[in-house]
């Protein structure tokens, strides 16, 4: 990958998190935290579990837990490898940095690793920079590299708070972004976080026997294209798409019930699912029978 300083880093990023995961989970004992007694008996109840395959389950549950743990920095590590831009490191205001672009930014692995009432705390710590010299003409970045849903956004960060019930102001320089978007912004290039994902996997593949690799992408499509999940949702999109000769290109409404945008040719417009498939017979535009 061209924006980054050595790919070689990547590799070595994931087998330190991998080495740490296993030596976390080696020694791990499953009973050093209390377990709740109630919500055990009833989970097992409703999984018709007996009492051996739940501590497997439960085994399972605690690893999974630890794995989000180790991972939850694994993209400040990654987004440091790109050329240009310095990780601050645990314990400072925020998480990188990239002069060259006037960007800095904190990192949350996920849309909801960060409770609420921190939100308005990690904005507070943006101004607080942006109003230093060094950080004057800079913007400041939210970023939740998995998004809640798979639509792309780069939008005023205004989190709420939840003593005086009112949202912190908009500001221009502070903004909330999804990963996708973010990884473009620091790269120029559209499909730089689909790189880096397919670099994981080859090297998981490679090196640590990663089975049915190809299965997980559809993961990485469900994440970050809505126009992806839409099709699994509807497969009558497909069908359309080669019958009528137009092109699915977006939608900014997370259902198929909504108006989706289509291309034919030149031209774009707006349509149900339903009025596409059983009403549209010519283009709205510029009139061509499809």
């Amino acid at each position: 990958m061209e924006f980054l300083r050595d790919n070689e880093n990547i590799k070595e990023i994931i087998s330190t998190m991998i080495k740490e995961f296993r030596e976390c989970t080696k020694k791990k004992d499953i009973h050093s935290e209390v377990i709740d007694p109630f919500s055990s008996i009833i989970e097992a109840s409703i999984n018709n579990l007996d009492y051996d395959n739940w501590i497997k389950s439960e085994q399972a549950r605690q690893n999974q837990k630890t794995l989000q743990n180790i991972i939850g920095d694994l993209h400040q590590k990654l987004l440091a490898n790109i050329k240009d831009i310095e990780d601050l490191g645990v314990g400072e205001v925020v998480d990188i940095v990239c002069h060259k672009k006037k960007i800095i930014a904190e990192i949350k692995n996920k849309h909801n690793t960060t409770k609420g009432n921190h939100k308005k705390e990690i904005y507070d710590d943006m101004v607080s920079l942006l109003e230093m010299d060094k950080y004057s003409e800079y913007t400041g970045y939210y970023v939740e590299i998995i998004p809640k849903k798979p639509l792309q956004f780069n939008s005023e960060f205004t989190p709420s708070d939840n003593i005086t019930k009112t949202n912190r102001p908009k500001r221009s320089d502070i903004r909330k972004i999804d990963g996708k978007s973010f990884y473009e912004l620091l790269t120029d290039d559209p499909n730089a976080l689909q790189k880096m994902y397919n670099k994981i996997q080859q090297i998981l593949t490679d090196d640590f026997e990663l089975k049915e690799a190809d299965q997980f992408k559809k993961l990485f499509l469900r994440a970050y294209d809505i126009n992806f999940l839409l099709k699994e949702k509807c497969p009558d999109i497909l069908r359309i798409e080669s019958d009528k000769n137009i092109q699915l290109i977006e939608s900014e409404q997370y259902s198929i019930s909504r108006k989706l945008t289509w291309k034919h040719g030149e031209c774009i417009f707006q349509t149900t699912i339903k009025s596409v498939s059983k009403d549209l017979f010519k283009c709205p535009i510029c009139k061509e029978k499809l």
